[in-house]
């Protein structure tokens, strides 16, 4: 029976888990840069430079496409950009700065729980009725993982509430970055929004290195190793990913890519434990499973009725 049913998808899936490995392994270089004092504004400008001139080609040749659209596409793909990618890196990466970056990349499993919230709101879609209750078990998890065995309370006192917030308004934003990029996904190709998205992130991104010089100075802090570990964030988690990632939905339905997309975690684990020598605790581990397997029921079991075929994606790459 398995093998029937990932036997008929191709090998997608297995570009799938791939895409999903390299984004787990973002920890391995963002963590350094942050570790070493370059700024989350510097290190994500850096990025979405790096993103820019590669997708520049298409840009330029599908730019009557972007003109072209409607008043609340542009205003989609405005906040994809700004919002989804601009803002949600910089606070993802800042994650790392307060807190442990293996808990902060963990804890954009939730995404899909912030994109299945506001799909029924934006897309017209019908949330199932048994998404509540396990989008609350999820949040269970995502606060063991973040947090561990803390009261609310004491929480609110930790050092790493305020890691965990950031990570979370990551993951918020770009669960609505979903949420927008499927309604642009009706007028234009997935590498084509991709290509608006930086492009139109990098002002904002610049602007805000102008008004706060002084994230400018930690550039010091960059060696040559370092520029590398900067530049494979770009070319790794983000561009291969992202492009294996929807080589391989063309052929593999929503459900088989929920499955492989399990990769991701397990990635992120392994790489943090071997390469940066992190670890979770016990009541770490317990939240992630229960965060994972939460997350995996909502998307097997089709939280929401979608009018679109099965071979949609549930949710965007993390990192694109």
């Amino acid at each position: 029976m398995i093998k029937d049913r990932f036997g008929s998808e191709g090998r997608g899936w297995l570009l799938i888990v791939l895409a999903a490995m390299t984004w787990g392994l973002d920890i391995v270089f963002r963590a350094p840069l942050t570790k070493f004092g370059v700024d989350p504004a510097l290190i994500v400008f850096g990025e979405h430079f790096a993103l820019t001139l590669a997708f520049l080609p298409i840009l330029i040749k599908n730019r009557k496409q972007l003109m072209a659209l409607s008043i609340r596409q542009k205003l989609a793909l405005l906040f994809v950009a700004w919002g989804a990618s601009a803002v949600a890196t910089w606070l993802y990466t800042l994650a790392f700065v307060y807190g442990s970056p293996l808990a902060a990349i963990l804890l954009q499993k939730t995404q899909p729980l912030f994109a299945l919230a506001l799909a029924p709101l934006f897309l017209g879609e019908r949330r199932r009725p048994f998404f509540w209750p396990i989008a609350i078990v999820a949040l269970i998890g995502a606060y063991l993982l973040a947090l561990g065995w803390v009261s609310p309370i004491a929480a609110l006192h930790g050092a790493n509430i305020k890691a965990a917030l950031f990570a979370i308004a990551a993951s918020a934003l770009w669960g609505a970055g979903t949420v927008a990029g499927r309604l642009l996904s009706k007028a234009l190709p997935p590498l084509t929004i991709a290509a608006g998205r930086f492009s139109l992130a990098l002002p904002l991104l610049t602007l805000a290195l102008i008004i706060h010089p002084a994230h400018m100075l930690t550039v010091r802090h960059i060696n040559f190793t370092l520029a590398l570990d900067w530049l494979a964030i770009a070319l790794i988690p983000d561009i291969l990913g992202m492009t294996v990632y929807y080589f391989g939905m063309r052929n593999t339905t929503a459900s088989i890519a929920t499955l492989a997309e399990l990769a991701y975690p397990a990635t992120a684990l392994l790489a943090g434990f071997v390469l940066l020598h992190q670890r979770l605790n016990i009541a770490q581990c317990i939240g992630l499973i229960i965060l994972v397997i939460a997350v995996e029921q909502l998307a097997v079991r089709k939280a929401v009725k979608e009018p679109k075929p099965d071979t949609v994606p549930l949710v965007e790459p993390i990192q694109v």
